[in-house]
């Protein structure tokens, strides 16, 4: 008796102590990121500004095009000092749009980098936001380390589902 009484008074606060349930969901980032992407155009973003570098990079280009068949056309006819004075301008050329194109690619990779940064992170408080909402205590990415999860626990269309709260909400004010 002592001894069942022994094991009561050990296992019993054990079992009136509240025990948290472990809910795990997954996610499907590129899913939310491809939506997301669509609805706020930041492609049509990168590639206005990648459309502009072009075109200064077509006319730096039909500069030295233009320059080249100057060269070609007036060759014979050119003195020396002329003909050099040409070939200095072709190179001079040559070097800015190599230099604009190096800098226009570098500020197009670094604008990608701040938009998909700061994507992230406003779809990141929407996925905390709806694990927290719904009770979740884990949350996973679909693609990675997760092998096998019951569709149920997806909770991709919620975090879109918020998203698109907050979107009509700002199309509204």
């Amino acid at each position: 008796m002592k001894k069942y009484f022994l094991v009561m008074i050990l296992v019993l606060p054990a079992l009136l102590l509240p025990k948290k349930i472990t809910k795990v969901g997954y996610i499907d980032i590129q899913k939310i990121i491809n939506k997301v992407v669509t609805d706020q155009n930041l492609r049509s973003i990168l590639e206005n500004r990648r459309s502009d570098y072009l075109k200064n990079a077509d006319r730096i280009a039909q500069e030295i095009q233009r320059l080249k068949e100057r060269l070609n056309t007036e060759g014979t006819s050119l003195t020396e000092e002329r003909r050099t004075q040409i070939l200095e301008e072709i190179t001079f050329k040559e070097d800015e749009l190599k230099q604009y194109l190096e800098e226009a690619n570098k500020e197009l990779s670094g604008k990608e980098s701040e938009l998909t940064y700061t994507l992230l992170k406003q779809i990141y408080q929407y996925i905390k936001k709806t694990a927290q909402t719904e009770g979740y205590t884990i949350i996973m990415e679909k693609n990675s380390s997760l092998i096998f999860a019951d569709d149920e626990f997806d909770i991709t269309s919620k975090v879109i589902e918020e998203l698109d709260k907050v979107k009509k909400k700002a199309e509204e004010n």
